[in-house]
């Protein structure tokens, strides 16, 4: 592997080393064809990517890696040879920009065994030497895992672990990494809620290029991957139910890590059947959905993404998908959703009913029949897809990477511990943060966070459904301190809930509040943290800021003192979220904020606090800044996109 360039026109190039027992070109490996296409993205905007890998494969069958790098078109270099005291051999090829070297054990298809993970190590110490990466990307649960991870944080470079399903079972792996990544909101909240970790979520990349078909034929119903956690016993029920409905609409089924022997396993017999045929796995996806109408993902596991549901969607290709794991955020504004019950799962087998099938059925029907309504689905996928444009992605990652380098060398090395994670690091107080297209005054509010003079805060920031650049100016600013946690809703539901969803991921025990448009004095949290046990909630003043053009007092200052209407709590709202701070375990008693009250939900929080017999400290020291707007959701009683289509769906009903 040769070493990398240390200058590149326009200045230094960030480089970048993906490291695992995995490999890297798996055709059959999601998390694989995500790190191809990350790194397609990464050398497009001027990184240094290179590969060191091992040659694990997740085929089911027992192919050779050689056999893969010849099905992929890709030329390679083989050097048998003894690495320490066993066989071996190394391969060498270039993807694209991205030089790869795989260490070929003989275990190709299973875990690597001591002796080999000891090889691979003594030849990753070379390879560091080699590239000298400035960060290391890497995967995978076994036990040659830590030992990356350790080998690399040994040498002070940062490691970014990309978690691409839900197979992790211990926190302890995580210990040492600087970043996790997951490739949507769901595996964020289920590792949060499992493990305890704190993750970023950006979509999967997608090479658009390597996906995205000239034309679309439309010849068949397409299921990819036969396999039980990808819904087969249910794609069987669908198989023999358009049989008997509709014999004329045929249906394709593409191999992936399972292969088609898998069908006789679930009861079809292809030869009887008449209108269904396979296909061969292939490296290029452009092949099936060419002549694909529409894709069909009954998974009845929790999907960490949903890349072929995606995939589709750049196409215009319609899916029909279970209501499972991240496919609800992927087809959040395309394709069709159906809840599959708690029964059926990978290990059931259990065929459903004609009942259960028959709305699948019946849809799939429609878009075989109605054209007008077909085209109006793929107009949807594609306008979907515009979140996954390469440019998108690519600028996410990129921020976030770059924000990983410029972390500050203190907070990097102390997460680098081996055994319980420091409690200097554990957040005491969170804070709690919706946002609805706030993109023009985010900033504002975040660098009053970043200014605090104290340090142990954690910012929970939600995304309400915003439909301007917010996420993507979440993404980038909090890539840069991993106390700032981004999630995001896939529609707008109103400040309530997203209240809620921040707090269900808090940490600390005290919540404190700040709205995207506000903005805290840089004691605010100091001042909260020195009161936090004298009282269940503190009540702080607050300065307010008029900034309604038409207003007779635009631009006027003026202090808002709650103590002085302390005793009038049922009466008035005796102060805005920027100045509250409480216990979190109060919520246990009073529950969290009621989603259905579009305005002044934070006074119908206070006064439950009250009827729980909470303690209150009014506390004349000011928290911040409220900005007065004349389009805040306060001010125009607004009520959320999601109320307004819920009611408009009940008044047609």
């Amino acid at each position: 592997m040769p070493a990398i360039d240390e200058q590149a026109e326009g200045g230094p190039r960030p480089r970048i080393l993906f490291c695992s027992s995995h490999c890297y070109l798996d055709p059959s490996s999601g998390a694989a064809l995500s790190v191809r296409d990350l790194f397609g993205l990464l050398s497009a905007r001027g990184w240094k990517c290179q590969v060191f890998c091992g040659s694990q494969l997740d085929f089911e069958d027992a192919r050779p890696l050689q056999q893969v790098l010849r099905e992929h078109h890709l030329p390679f270099k083989e050097r048998p040879g003894s690495i320490g005291p066993l066989p071996g051999s190394l391969l060498n090829f270039q993807q694209g920009d991205v030089p790869v070297m795989v260490y070929q054990s003989r275990q190709v298809h299973s875990n690597p065994t001591d002796g080999e993970g000891k090889a691979f190590l003594a030849l990753l110490e070379r390879v560091l030497d080699w590239a000298k990466p400035d960060l290391v990307l890497t995967y995978g649960g076994h036990w040659l895992a830590r030992q990356i991870i350790t080998a690399v944080k040994r040498r002070g470079i940062p490691v970014v672990f990309w978690l691409c399903n839900l197979g992790y079972q211990e926190a302890d792996l995580f210990r040492a990494v600087d970043g996790i990544l997951v490739p949507s909101d769901f595996l964020a909240t289920y590792y949060e809620r499992a493990l305890g970790l704190a993750a970023t979520s950006i979509p999967c990349p997608l090479d658009w290029h390597g996906c995205q078909c000239e034309g679309i034929e439309g010849q068949y119903l397409t299921f990819v991957n036969p396999q039980p956690d990808k819904g087969l016993f249910w794609f069987a029920g669908l198989a023999r139910g358009l049989r008997k409905q509709r014999p004329d609409i045929p249906l394709l089924v593409v191999e992936g890590r399972g292969g088609a022997g898998w069908l006789e396993g679930a009861g079809l017999d292809t030869a009887a059947l008449g209108n269904l045929r396979t296909m061969a796995n292939t490296p290029d996806p452009r092949t099936f959905y060419r002549i694909t109408r529409a894709v069909l993902m009954p998974s009845l596991w929790q999907e960490p993404f949903g890349r072929v549901a995606a995939e589709a969607c750049i196409n215009g290709i319609p899916v029909l998908a279970s209501r499972r794991g991240g496919l609800p955020q992927v087809l959040a504004r395309a394709g069709f959703l159906f809840d599959i019950p708690e029964r059926f799962s990978p290990q059931s087998g259990e065929v459903p009913t004609a009942e259960e099938l028959s709305p699948w059925i019946e849809t799939l029907i429609r878009l075989w029949d109605v054209d007008a309504f077909y085209q109006a689905q793929r107009q949807r996928c594609l306008q979907a897809a515009e979140d996954w444009r390469p440019q998108r992605l690519a600028s996410q990652y990129d921020s976030y990477l770059k924000g990983i380098l410029a972390s500050s060398p203190a907070l990097r090395d102390a997460t680098t511990t081996s055994g319980a994670a420091d409690a200097a690091l554990q957040p005491e107080i969170s804070i709690i943060m919706p946002v609805h297209n706030g993109s023009a005054f985010l900033e504002r509010a975040l660098r009053s966070v970043s200014r605090q003079t104290f340090e142990r805060w954690e910012l929970l920031v939600v995304d309400d459904g915003s439909t301007d650049d917010t996420y993507d100016r979440l993404i980038r600013y909090s890539s840069g301190d991993r106390r700032i946690r981004v999630f995001r809703l896939d529609k707008n539901r109103g400040c309530a809930a997203a209240r809620n969803v921040a707090i269900g991921m808090a940490r600390a025990d005290t919540i404190a509040y700040l709205d995207c448009d506000d903005e805290f004095y840089p004691d605010y949290l100091a001042n909260v943290s020195a009161r936090k046990s004298n009282a269940d909630v503190l009540v702080f003043a607050y300065d307010l800021l008029e900034e309604r053009q038409a207003h007779v007092a635009v631009g006027q200052l003026t202090t808002h003192h709650p103590s002085r209407v302390r005793t009038l709590l049922m009466q008035q709202n005796i102060a805005v979220p920027l100045g509250v701070a409480h216990r979190r375990a109060l919520l246990d008693k009073t529950g969290l904020f009621n989603e259905a009250a579009y305005y002044e939900s934070d006074w119908d929080m206070w006064k439950r606090f009250a009827r729980a017999r909470a303690l209150f400290l009014f506390v004349d020291v000011k928290s911040g800044l409220y900005h007065i707007r004349a389009d805040s959701q306060a001010r125009t009683h607004r009520i959320p996109d999601a109320a307004v289509a819920d009611d408009a769906k009940a008044s047609l009903a």
